[in-house]
């Protein structure tokens, strides 16, 4: 997958939402967004999920220590780290606490009023505390795989959609506001629903997917990726749309199969 791809499917500052049906391919999508950052942008990747093993299991497959390849798995391993979110609530909690993961910048760090405050008076301590903080990397991507589908856990369980939507809502809020501040590249897995809708003439309809609670994501998202399914087996077609060219998209068709190939090389 060229350059071009790769920026057109995440850029910092702005909200990314892959989506499509069950096994469409998004987690590899999103693996493929993930390493290339840690690769070609020496990122560091926070992967919030609530199917780890599913996850390890891929990069397991996928970066198996086994002598030449056991230096890039070490690599990938530094710049990924693996968060479990269980639950919907739980998501909700550990996205308030994103903001913890980074520290002040470079130019904090070296401002005497953060020596200070940092080393108390005390010199060598105050010294150690600053290398410490040099040597931390703060993420530059978060990725959540799948938001949508704790979400529609929680729906089923509760009488009353309302608090679910609001959580929804409230965690969308806090990831666009941490995207903006922090300039990070933030990605959604989410899944989709389908619907009738009018087209042509208004007594011609037809049925389309959409992603789920589109009505709330139209609000945060700047980038729609769609992942389908083709006739073609192992073939995946993905529709790019930028919130602000929404006339405008860039479509390709990638393999499935050759995608996890170039992730194991790691291209």
């Amino acid at each position: 997958m060229d350059a071009v791809l790769w920026s057109a499917l995440a850029a910092p500052g702005k909200i990314t939402n892959i989506w499509g049906r069950s096994g469409a391919g998004k987690t590899s999508l999103a693996l493929g967004i993930s390493l290339r950052e840690i690769q070609d942008a020496n990122g560091k990747v926070l992967y919030i999920t609530d199917d780890p093993e599913s996850v390890a299991a891929l990069l397991s497959m996928l970066y198996q220590v086994d002598g030449a390849r056991s230096g890039q798995a070490t690599w990938i391993a530094e710049g990924f780290i693996l968060i479990n979110s269980p639950t919907f609530k739980n998501l909700g909690q550990i996205i308030q606490q994103i903001q913890f993961a980074f520290l002040p910048d470079e130019v904090i760090r070296a401002s005497a009023e953060f020596k200070s405050f940092v080393g108390a008076g005390e010199n060598d301590i105050n010294e150690k505390v600053i290398e410490s903080l040099k040597a931390y990397k703060s993420p530059s991507m978060v990725i959540i795989d799948e938001v949508t589908r704790q979400f529609k856990r929680q729906l089923i369980d509760a009488e009353d959609p309302g608090p679910a939507i609001l959580q929804l809502v409230t965690q969308l809020g806090f990831l666009k506001n941490i995207a903006v501040e922090k300039r990070i590249k933030l990605v959604l897995t989410s899944a989709n629903r389908t619907i009738m809708t009018a087209v042509g003439g208004a007594d011609e309809t037809r049925f389309i997917d959409v992603p789920l609670a589109s009505d709330v994501f139209d609000h945060y998202v700047d980038i729609d990726v769609q992942v389908q399914w083709t006739p073609r087996a192992g073939e995946r077609n993905i529709i790019i749309t930028g919130s602000n060219e929404k006339n405008k998209q860039l479509q390709v068709v990638i393999s499935i199969e050759t995608l996890h190939k170039r992730l194991a090389r790691g291209v």
